[in-house]
């Protein structure tokens, strides 16, 4: 998968260097570039994609921000992050910036890697390698949905799916439930085995599975029981009969890895 990467600067000659580097390489697939981080803010909460950020760390008189001049370009990272918490970060700077080359590992943000100008071409050839092998492991976790806005949750943070009236419910640990359009068939091929499909409407988080029980019901009169996951939330689903041994079996199995792991 090539990258989509988007280069900050309030420096022209920067903006045009990097998107020539970049698209110099067989790595990347879009290159976008910006004079403002809010621009790159607005542009990504309207559901723009990018996997790398380049930003170049200004002169203290040419902000690469409007609203806000109290912030610097680090600060104003940070709050980015919030918003595309996948977003890998590169810092561009001067051989001089001593000050900033120190702070940033001082924030929770930590970048993909830091580059002096002007940028040598084989440190980004190696830089983006390694931002690829990041995003692959990164990925293997990671749920991208559509909802009003697109939102990316990390597996640990999902409880269960659940499909209902043509929308999918995400419970998530803090307890907070989302919506988004997106079919749990399509979730189920990106949370991988951690996840089991215990029924036609629900995806399961193995990693909050306390046991499988049955449930005593009553319909009509009649009583009946119920297979269930029970999870270490007290939330219980249903398991379907149809797909109770596939259940059964990828819970043993999740039981098995984790010890041996």
């Amino acid at each position: 998968m090539k990258l989509r990467c988007v280069v900050c600067s309030t420096q022209v000659e920067v903006l045009k260097s990097m998107e020539m580097l970049l698209e110099n390489t067989n790595l990347v697939n879009s290159v976008t570039c910006y004079s403002t981080l809010e621009e790159i803010k607005d542009e990504l909460r309207d559901g723009k994609e990018a996997d790398i950020l380049f930003m170049d760390i200004c002169a203290e008189e040419e902000k690469c921000f409007e609203n806000d001049k109290e912030k610097n370009e680090i600060d104003f990272v940070c709050e980015l992050r919030n918003v595309c918490p996948s977003l890998q970060i590169i810092y561009l700077a001067d051989a001089h910036s001593e000050w900033y080359a120190q702070t940033i590992f001082l924030t929770p943000v930590q970048p993909a890697g830091f580059l002096i100008k002007p940028v040598r071409e084989d440190y980004i050839n190696k830089l983006l390698l390694l931002a690829m092998e990041r995003q692959k492991k990164e990925t293997q976790g990671r749920i991208i949905v559509s909802g009003k806005t697109r939102r990316t949750f990390y597996s640990w943070e999902i409880l269960y799916l659940e499909s209902k009236a043509h929308i999918t419910l995400i419970h998530t640990v803090n307890g907070t439930v989302y919506e988004c359009r997106d079919k749990i068939s399509e979730m189920e091929k990106q949370v991988g085995e951690k996840f089991v499909r215990c029924h036609q409407s629900f995806l399961v988080n193995l990693q909050y599975v306390e046991c499988l029980n049955k449930e005593k019901q009553e319909h009509s009169g009649k009583k009946s029981k119920t297979d269930v996951l029970v999870l270490n939330t007290q939330d219980k689903v249903v398991i379907s009969k149809k797909r109770y041994l596939h259940t059964k079996n990828s819970f043993e199995r999740y039981l098995g890895n984790k010890k041996s792991g």
